[in-house]
């Protein structure tokens, strides 16, 4: 149980660094605008108060009633007392809150469905998956526009080295019939004085 607290608030914790945007740095987290994963926290802190019922008589029904508690940053902190209680008092109801029972109608239990969202996110095809080929693609596609634009300003480059080339020329070609009108206009002048 302790170590399910350490989880949920490293996950909690690797979400909040990389959901917000960094003034110092000027640069937004890697999931500020990645709603599905931003969301992966919201539905871990609905698990908390998520209620299984086996019975009628059970004590622990969320996992507030084993001494978890929400913190206002959103992590999670026990009260080891109660949960020592519980384990010492209700250690059946402990056991049926997280395996639940097949009895009756059967009552899913909360290892189940923590692994049922787990699944979800990391499976082949889960949204993690999901999320990183969606960021794949996306790189792809400004890798491609970077190529195109790369190949658009080299050809533009080319285009404008031509011109230059053929300007010089030209300047160079007005240059040489300048000097050749002045020489006239000198040697007219010379001749008419």
């Amino acid at each position: 149980i302790t170590s399910l607290i350490t989880t949920f608030n490293d996950i909690i914790t690797e979400i909040d660094a990389n959901d917000d945007y960094d003034e110092e740095t000027e640069t937004w987290g890697s999931l500020a605008r990645n709603p599905s994963l931003r969301g992966l926290k919201d539905t871990l802190l609905g698990l908390l108060s998520t209620g299984i019922s086996v019975s009628a008589t059970t004590s622990v029904t969320t996992f507030f009633d084993l001494g978890f508690e929400a913190n206002k940053d959103g992590s999670v902190s026990l009260d080891e007392t109660v949960l020592d209680e519980k384990i010492t008092s209700n250690f059946d109801d402990i056991v049926s809150f997280f395996i639940g029972t097949t009895e009756g109608s059967g009552v899913t239990g909360m290892g189940d469905l923590i692994n049922d969202q787990i699944k979800s996110a990391t499976i082949t095809g889960g949204l993690i998956d999901s999320e990183t080929d969606a960021i794949d693609a996306r790189i792809r596609r400004l890798e491609e526009t970077i190529e195109t634009e790369t190949e658009r300003l080299d050809k533009r480059y080319e285009t404008m080295a031509q011109q230059f080339v053929e300007l010089d020329s030209y300047m160079r070609q007005m240059e040489s019939q300048q000097n050749y009108v002045s020489q006239i206009f000198s040697a007219t002048e010379n001749t008419e004085s």
